[in-house]
C-alpha cells in the first residue's frame, strides 16, 4: 500500500499530472479573457505541458507566463488571422446556399481546422515566422492525417462529453470544465512530439526549458 504512495509512483504521478492540468486550464482561461490573446495561451500551454510531462523543472506558472510573454506578438497575429479566417468561412456557408459552394466550403474548413490544431504546439516548439508556422501546420497535420484525426477526435468527445453533462449528468459538469482545455493540450503533447520528432533532429527546438 505504501507503495502507492510513494512521489515516484504511477498513482502519485497521475495526480499530479491532473493537478497540472486544471493549474494549467486556470492559465489558459485567465490569460484568454482579452481574446486576442488566445493564441499565446495556446501556445504557452503546449510548451508548459510538454515541460510538465518531460519533468524539465521551473514550475508551471513561471514557465507558462515565459512562453505567454515570448509568443505574444506572433501568436496574437496567428490567432488573429486564424479568426478571421474562421469567420469568413462560416459566413460564406451562410450566405451562399449552394451545394457544390458548401462542398468547397468543407474542404476549406478542413484544411482550416487542420492549420489550426496544429499552430499552437508548432509555435510552442519552433521558430518559423507567421506564413512559415501556418504552412508548416498545413504540411504536417497533412503527413500526420491519422494523428490530426485523433487530436480532432479527443476536442469532439469533449465537447460532447460536455454537452452530455449538461443535459444528463450535471455532476460531471464541473470536471469537465476545471480540466476543459488544459486536458485536450496534455493529450495532444503526445501525437505532436511524434510528428515534430523529424523536424527536431533538423532544427533546433526554440526552448528546452
Amino acid at each position: 500500500m505504501s507503495r502507492w504512495f510513494a512521489p515516484d509512483s504511477p498513482l502519485m504521478r497521475a495526480m499530479r499530472i491532473f493537478a497540472d492540468i486544471i493549474h494549467l486550464n486556470l492559465m489558459i482561461i485567465i490569460t484568454s479573457l482579452p481574446l486576442i490573446t488566445v493564441g499565446a495561451s495556446l501556445s504557452a500551454a503546449y510548451a508548459t505541458a510538454r515541460g510538465e510531462l518531460n519533468d524539465l523543472g521551473g514550475g508551471l506558472t513561471v514557465r507558462y507566463l515565459r512562453e505567454f510573454r515570448r509568443n505574444l506578438a506572433r501568436c496574437s497575429m496567428l490567432w488573429l488571422l486564424l479568426a478571421v479566417a474562421g469567420v469568413a468561412l462560416l459566413a460564406l456557408w451562410r450566405a451562399v446556399p449552394v451545394l457544390p459552394v458548401h462542398m468547397l466550403l468543407s474542404l476549406c474548413a478542413a484544411l482550416w481546422t487542420t492549420v489550426f490544431l496544429w499552430t499552437w504546439p508548432l509555435q510552442a516548439r519552433f521558430d518559423n515566422g507567421v506564413a512559415g508556422t501556418l504552412r508548416t501546420a498545413l504540411l504536417v497535420g497533412m503527413a500526420h492525417l491519422p494523428r490530426t484525426v485523433l487530436m480532432l477526435g479527443e476536442v469532439v468527445v469533449y465537447v460532447a462529453l460536455l454537452i452530455m453533462a449538461c443535459r444528463l449528468l450535471p455532476q460531471a459538469l464541473f470536471l469537465l470544465l476545471v480540466t476543459g482545455v488544459g486536458l485536450l493540450v496534455f493529450l495532444h503533447i503526445g501525437p505532436t512530439e511524434h510528428a515534430f520528432a523529424p523536424l527536431v533532429a533538423r532544427t533546433a527546438p526554440v526552448s528546452t526549458q
